[in-house]
């Protein structure tokens, strides 16, 4: 009786979970498909539990969000997204520009400035990509489109381990040990990875970009304006690894030139892009468009 009371609290507590998940979703398509969502769900949590305890709450709970974090940005970016498509492309420029002052945060050197910054980055990078693929997605083609949606759901799958890290430490007996354990082994540098996976993504467009041109002009742009802080982050991570947790003090000062480097092309970048889809949105198509003079 007992084993069967706690069944029904954590189905109850699952389903209550996925509810507040749904809010994630654009409002017209809760509005349509919300009810039904849920009720599938719940279906799906009594047989997991019924064919395989708990163990079956947690397989199901991972392929569902998963499939969420898949289904929810597809949506905003291709269906019911609350901001029109060409609002989402003139965006763009403008969202990489206030990322790149998000992201000069960083430069602070101050954590209470700069973890939030680094994740507000992040956002307002991801929304830029977003905005990228609405507007160049066909023109690049297949790998470059695939790469700027590797980026959005790169960072949140990301963060989305993150939390989870954070939650787990939180749950042990000694936090103030575990937090100082894990600053010690470098894996505060997880605290600024959200940018790298975005402009990661846009440095891997850039490079399908030389290729296909979608852009009207500097094609070459993309690589230059994502590639910086990648490569730092990448560095970082591997010398924290390899020594142990120490920070490389003798490269700071070139590590802070590459961070303003980025900070400076990411602004150029989204100049461009703002200039770029307003031109090309204020006149029709023309055959031989997206390639450089």
């Amino acid at each position: 009786m007992i084993r069967k009371s706690q069944d029904i609290t954590s189905v109850v507590f699952s389903v209550r979970v996925y509810q507040l998940l749904l809010n994630a979703y654009p409002t017209k398509f809760q509005q349509e498909y919300g009810s039904q969502m849920v009720q599938v769900f719940q279906d799906c949590c009594l047989r997991a539990l019924r064919q395989g305890g708990t163990n079956g709450m947690v397989k199901l709970w991972a392929i569902t969000l998963l499939d969420l974090i898949q289904s929810i940005v597809s949506e905003h970016m291709h269906k019911e997204t609350d901001m029109s498509k060409s609002q989402l492309i003139r965006f763009s420029g403008w969202a990489f520009i206030l990322g790149s002052f998000s992201f000069a945060t960083i430069l602070s050197g101050s954590d209470p400035l700069a973890i939030p910054g680094s994740f507000i980055s992040a956002i307002l990078l991801a929304v830029g990509l977003s905005g990228l693929r609405a507007r160049y997605g066909e023109r690049a083609g297949g790998f470059g489109r695939n790469m700027l949606t590797a980026g959005v759901i790169g960072m949140i799958l990301f963060y989305l381990a993150l939390a989870l890290l954070i939650l787990a430490v939180l749950g042990l007996p000694g936090i103030r040990s575990q937090a100082e354990s894990l600053a010690q082994s470098g894996l505060w540098l997880l605290l600024f990875g959200g940018p790298a996976v975005v402009l990661l993504g846009l440095t891997l467009f850039g490079l399908t970009a030389l290729r296909s041109r979608p852009m009207s002009q500097l094609n070459w742009l993309p690589v230059v304006a994502g590639i910086w802080y990648p490569l730092v982050y990448l560095f970082l991570a591997a010398y924290l690894y390899t020594h142990d947790g120490g920070y490389p003090h003798k490269y700071h000062n070139g590590m802070q030139m590459m961070f303003l480097m980025q900070f400076v092309v990411l602004c150029v970048f989204g100049a461009v892009v703002a200039a770029d889809t307003t031109q090309e949105m204020e006149q029709p198509e023309k055959p031989g468009d997206g390639q450089d003079p």
